[in-house]
Parts: C-alpha cells; structure tokens; sequence
C-alpha cells in the first residue's frame, strides 16, 4: 500500500482492488493464460460462465463473512478461483495429449 504522499510525488493513480472489481483480473488472465488452452467457443462459454455467476457468487459470500476464518477481498477469491479453473483445463489437456501418443 502507498500513502498517498508517496502516490502524488511519483505521478502514479492508485485504484484500490475493491474500485477495479474482479472484471480486469479475469480478463487478463484469459487473455495471457487461458487462450493458449481454449479456443473460441470453448473460450467464450468460459466468460459467459464467469459474468453470469462470479457476481452471484460473491454476493453469496459476503453474507457468509462472518464465517470467514480470514478476511479476503473479491481479487484474492477470484485469483484462487482462476487457479483452479487453470488446473484442470491444464491437466485435461495434458492427458489428451497423453492419449494422443499411445495411439
């Protein structure tokens, strides 16, 4: 975290995680790291996924915060999310490949 003595001395604009929401993170994410795993439509239903759900889904959680054993905003949730959406498209892929070279 800057202070914002620190922020104006170095020209730089700090938007605080809970200001961009958890749209750039994502799509950043699908366009540096996803988009060499799925194409297209396969692509696109992924983003379709998360615009329809992702929003749903924290609103759900931040009635359940009193639950939470650690506090954690909505890019830390979306992060572990992304993580776990990545593994596993990563390992299908593998194992289709894996497939591929025994026949």
């Amino acid at each position: 975290m800057a202070s914002p003595a620190t922020v104006s001395r170095c020209g730089m604009v700090y938007v605080t995680p809970s200001d961009l929401g958890w749209r750039p993170h994502f799509y950043t994410w699908v366009q540096n790291y996803i988009s060499e795993y799925l194409e297209g439509e396969k692509r696109e239903f992924l983003v379709d996924l998360f615009e329809t759900f992702v929003d749903l889904a924290f609103e759900k959680m931040k009635k359940l915060r009193d639950r939470e054993v650690m506090a954690t905003n909505e890019s830390q949730k979306l992060e572990c999310l992304c993580n776990f959406i990545e593994h596993f498209i990563k390992d299908s892929r593998i194992q289709q490949e894996e497939k591929k070279d025994v026949w």
